[in-house]
Formats: structure tokens, C-alpha cells, sequence
């Protein structure tokens, strides 16, 4: 069981969801919380009750209330802080590793409850891998992808080749931006937590609270870089070789004319878990990471779409290396 070995005094306060996304958030009673996060019931009551001020509302706890605990004051058995390392484990290899050209089988299972609904079900290209369908799929109009069958169930099972890039960031503007965002978390301006959907909708005010996930990251960066005129396009990826591991990033396009990933979590994520002087966190500044693939816009690689919106489904998606 974690422990927790500085007195209050030596920690800085726990920066919890504002009260309007606590309030619309999941519910842990004791029991749950105190195995959430890992900790005895004696830890809980003494350090995690009491000194780091959880809030309480009839014996029960928010969820993201409990995870802002684990993040901030570094509970190694936590769930938060095992999900990190597991989401990280692509990267725990050596440079080469993540660049060498990979080939990975993937399977996509989806029930009629998944298949049914309003519009076309669209499984879609990714921005920087080549993706392969096992079978006869029909493209979409837009040619960014596959229609799948509509009311039945099905699998849909392929190929995808990847290959990462070591880039860094030419133009100066740019890096200086990504130097401003990871100085702020550096500084302690900002600390990196998952934020609730509300938090993330509004996510000008959740940075200004000093909180951010991948997401408020990334539409603050696009606030940022747009403002000095650069382009940016918005990555959904998903992690490869783990089950439904997401993230989001951005893509900026650099002075050389080529897009460049500007993806300041994952250096920060890499200095938590191998150090600040670790040589993988700089490989984010403008790298690409060959089990990382993105899909273009605010949503992932299955669909439902209509003529006014396209809704993300989170299928759960398995891939694996294939061994050459």
C-alpha cells in the first residue's frame, strides 16, 4: 500500500475541480476511494481526508476529485498514477525503437447496438500511418476512409504501418511557444490532472486554475499558435499495443513545410517517470513516435456521421506488434 511521506507543509495544495464539475461528477464511496488511490484506511483517513482537504459529501467522494489526489501528491499504487506509466510504456525503449518502421495487426469488434444509429458508420484513414482492411469495404465519398455495415454486428480486422520521426522545431516563435507551456508546469503554474468534460469545454478557465490534460493542452497551444498565425491540425491517437490507451496532440506545420508534432505531455510525462534529464522527453518536441498514430480533428478512428456532425464511438481496439 502507498504511503505518504511529507507532511502537509511540505506539499503544495491539491488544485481540485471546480465546484460545477464536481458536481455533475462520478461518486466513490470510502471503500472504493481508499482502493482508488491505493492507500491503508489509516493513510486515507490521516493524510488523504485530512491534509490534503479532500472533499466529502455524504460519505461519498468525486472521482476527479480523488484523481487530482493521486496526481498531485504522487501515490505510486494509485490507478491514475499505474494508468500513466502504462500509457508511457511505448516510449520506455530507446530511440530507435521508436522510430523503426512497425507493423501492427489490429482487431475491431462492434455489436449491432454499435453498428445501429442515424448516418454512416465511418471507419477513418489516419493522418500518418497506412491502414489496411482484411475484406471488401466501400470508401466514403470523402475518400478518408471506410463505410462499415450498418444494424449487424461485425469485426473488422487489418493491418497498420507506422514509422516514427525524429524532428525538433525550427521556426523560433514555434519553439518558444512549446518552451512557454512547459515552463508553466515546470514553475508550477499548471499541473497536469484528467479533467472532467466540463472542465475540458471550458478550457480557458481550467488552465487559468492551473490544471490541464492533453486536451486542454492542446486547444490552448491551438489558441496560441493560431494567434501568431501558424497552422495546426488536432490529433486523436490511440496508443498501440495497449487497449483503448487515448491521447490528444497537435500538429503544427514547421518553416521547413513539414508538420511537426508539438506535444508537450509527453515530455512532461517522460521527465515524471525517467527524469528531467532523460533524453526521450525532447524527442516530443517535434517528434513522432512510431505507436502513436493520430487521427485527424476531434475525434478517433470510428465514427457515426451525419451531414451536420460526426460523433466519436470509442470502440475497443487491440493492436499488436506483428513480428517480421
Amino acid at each position: 500500500m502507498a504511503t505518504i511521506g511529507k507532511h502537509r507543509s511540505q506539499r503544495p495544495p491539491v488544485r481540485y475541480p471546480a465546484a460545477q464539475e464536481r458536481a455533475r461528477d462520478k461518486r466513490l464511496d470510502t471503500e472504493q476511494a481508499r482502493k482508488f488511490l491505493g492507500v491503508s484506511p489509516e493513510v486515507f483517513d490521516t493524510e488523504i481526508r485530512t491534509r490534503a482537504s479532500l472533499p466529502e459529501a455524504d460519505d461519498s467522494y468525486a472521482y476527479h476529485d480523488l484523481v487530482a489526489v493521486a496526481l498531485d501528491w504522487g501515490l505510486p499504487h494509485s490507478v491514475p498514477e499505474l494508468g500513466l506509466r502504462v500509457m508511457m510504456r511505448f516510449a520506455d525503449q530507446s530511440l530507435d525503437g521508436m522510430l523503426a518502421p512497425t507493423s501492427w495487426s489490429f482487431r475491431l469488434s462492434l455489436t449491432e447496438a454499435d453498428t445501429t444509429g442515424e448516418g454512416e458508420l465511418v471507419l477513418r484513414d489516419p493522418t500518418s500511418a497506412r491502414m489496411v482492411l482484411h475484406g471488401e469495404y466501400q470508401r466514403t465519398d470523402t475518400g478518408d476512409g471506410w463505410l462499415l455495415p450498418q444494424d449487424q454486428p461485425v469485426v473488422v480486422e487489418g493491418t497498420l504501418e507506422t514509422r516514427g520521426e525524429d524532428g525538433g522545431l525550427l521556426n523560433p516563435p514555434l519553439a518558444q511557444l512549446y518552451d512557454q507551456v512547459i515552463e508553466a508546469f515546470h514553475h508550477d503554474q499548471v499541473r497536469f490532472q484528467w479533467i472532467t468534460p466540463a472542465g475540458r469545454d471550458a478550457y480557458a478557465s481550467t488552465w487559468s486554475s492551473g490544471r490541464a490534460d492533453c486536451v486542454v493542452i492542446a486547444r490552448m497551444a491551438t489558441d496560441m499558435l493560431q494567434q501568431h498565425g501558424m497552422k495546426v491540425r488536432t490529433q486523436w491517437g490511440r496508443v498501440l499495443g495497449l487497449l483503448d490507451a487515448q491521447h490528444v496532440w497537435i500538429d503544427v506545420l514547421d518553416s521547413d513545410h513539414r508538420w511537426k508534432r508539438f506535444d508537450p505531455l509527453l515530455q512532461l510525462h517522460s521527465e515524471r517517470l525517467w527524469g528531467t534529464h532523460d533524453s526521450r522527453g525532447g524527442f516530443f518536441r517535434g517528434g513522432t513516435p512510431n505507436a502513436l498514430p493520430g487521427w485527424p480533428g476531434n475525434t478517433s478512428m470510428l465514427v457515426r456521421r451525419t451531414a451536420e456532425d460526426q460523433q466519436d464511438l470509442f470502440p475497443v481496439f487491440s493492436a499488436r506488434r506483428v513480428t517480421v
